[in-house]
């Protein structure tokens, strides 16, 4: 089975001028996104459907939703990660963190096969 979460943050961080972790880091300083695995459902030993949380993180509103815009624009591009067999964007809203810190999520469904 793949590390959905491994897997699409080291896809993030190798396609994009930001890094991507599992949990925000310590320090805040610069732009970021976070990746989790948020449900769905598996088909069978061979095939998983996750819903995947995707949150690009900013000092600003503007270049939060830059980045969440460039990671759906090349959503497709995730099925060339081995095991992925499919990706698209279920959504993309404005989601600020609690401390009020810039925040976008993408809502992410992806197939994958062993």
């Amino acid at each position: 089975m793949v590390d959905i979460e491994a897997a699409v943050i080291a896809w993030i961080t190798s396609n994009f001028e930001f890094h991507a972790y599992d949990s925000p880091p310590e320090d805040r300083t610069s732009a970021f996104a976070t990746v989790e695995r948020t449900g769905g459902p598996r088909e069978n030993p061979g095939v998983d459907h996750p819903m995947v949380a995707i949150q690009t993180w900013a000092t600003d509103k503007g270049t939060a939703y830059d980045m969440a815009a460039a990671i759906d624009s090349k959503m497709q591009d995730l099925k060339t990660v081995p095991g992925i067999s499919g990706a698209s964007r279920n959504s993309l809203y404005y989601f600020p963190d609690s401390d009020k810190t810039p925040r976008y999520q993408i809502v992410a469904d992806i197939t994958t096969t062993e």
